[in-house]
């Protein structure tokens, strides 16, 4: 966890294998692309509310991946998707 130490919420021993990435929706949004871009998926930003509910983060599931070395991939690419222009992207013409 320490590609997103200081990003996340604390874990806590009895909390589901999913962490929760406080921003707002449009950062969500951005983040989830940019993220997908790089080869990772993640849940996408409006899947765990309910309608009309506000988004207010972005839930990443640290139990899809296959092994650890994968896991740590795709959280170090959603670092860098964290920072604007930050994870690497298809290039588009």
């Amino acid at each position: 966890m320490t590609a997103l130490a200081g990003l996340m919420e604390p874990l806590r021993p009895d909390a589901s294998p999913h962490v929760w990435l406080p921003m707002g929706e449009l950062e969500a949004e951005r983040v989830a692309g940019q993220a997908l871009r790089a080869g990772v998926q993640v849940t996408p930003p409006r899947a765990p509310f309910v309608d009309g509910a506000p988004v207010d983060g972005l839930r990443i599931c640290l139990g899809a991946a296959a092994d650890l070395t994968t896991l740590e991939r795709g959280l170090s690419v959603l670092r860098a998707a964290l920072v604007p222009g930050g994870a690497p992207s298809e290039n588009v013409v």
